[in-house]
C-alpha cells in the first residue's frame, strides 16, 4: 500500500511539474512603428519636422522611414546587408538612448561637433552608435551589424549635415 501511494504520490508531482511548464505566456508587444511612403507622412505621425542628414555614407540609400505616433521618426538608410539607423524623437523629462542599440563598444567617448556634446560608441576604431540632444530633441544614429561601424569622420559629417 506504501508502495503504490508513494507511485501516485510522484505521479501527481510528475504531473504539476509539466502542467506548470507547458505555462507560458504568448504575449507579445506590438510593434509601435508605422511604415511611411514619405518623410511628411511621417513627420504627421510623429508630431514634428524631422532635421535628419542630408549626406550619408557613399552606398546607402534611404531604403524604410518608419514613425511611432507623436513620438519618433526613423529612416534606415541600407547597403547590401549594413545599414545606418537615423532616429530623432522629442526629448522627454529625462535625457534617455533612443538609438535601440543594447550592444557594449570598448570604446566610447563625448566629442563637440559644433555646439552639440555627441556621445559615440564603437570598436577598433570605427563609430557604430553616435547619440545627442538638441533643442527639445533626441537623435541618434546606429549602424549595424555593429561591429563593423564607420569612420569617425563619416559620422561627423553626417551629424554636421542635419537640417
Amino acid at each position: 500500500m506504501k508502495k503504490l501511494c508513494a507511485i501516485m504520490l510522484c505521479a501527481i508531482m510528475v504531473l504539476s511539474f509539466t502542467g506548470c511548464s507547458r505555462q507560458s505566456d504568448n504575449t507579445q508587444i506590438p510593434n509601435p512603428f508605422l511604415d511611411c511612403k514619405t518623410l511628411k507622412d511621417a513627420e504627421k505621425i510623429a508630431g514634428f519636422k524631422v532635421t535628419a542628414p542630408d549626406k550619408i555614407p557613399e552606398g546607402y540609400t534611404e531604403s524604410v522611414i518608419q514613425a511611432i505616433q507623436g513620438d519618433l521618426v526613423q529612416i534606415i538608410y541600407k547597403n547590401g546587408e549594413n545599414e545606418i539607423t537615423f532616429r530623432q524623437a522629442k526629448k522627454g523629462k529625462k535625457i534617455e538612448d533612443i538609438s535601440g542599440d543594447y550592444n557594449v563598444y570598448d570604446e566610447k567617448d563625448t566629442i563637440m561637433i559644433g555646439d552639440l556634446e555627441v556621445v559615440i560608441k564603437g570598436n577598433g576604431g570605427k563609430v557604430s552608435n553616435a547619440l545627442w540632444t538638441n533643442g527639445d530633441f533626441i537623435f541618434s544614429i546606429t549602424v549595424t551589424p555593429g561591429e563593423n561601424g564607420i569612420d569617425k569622420t563619416d559620422m561627423i559629417h553626417m551629424i554636421e549635415n542635419i537640417s
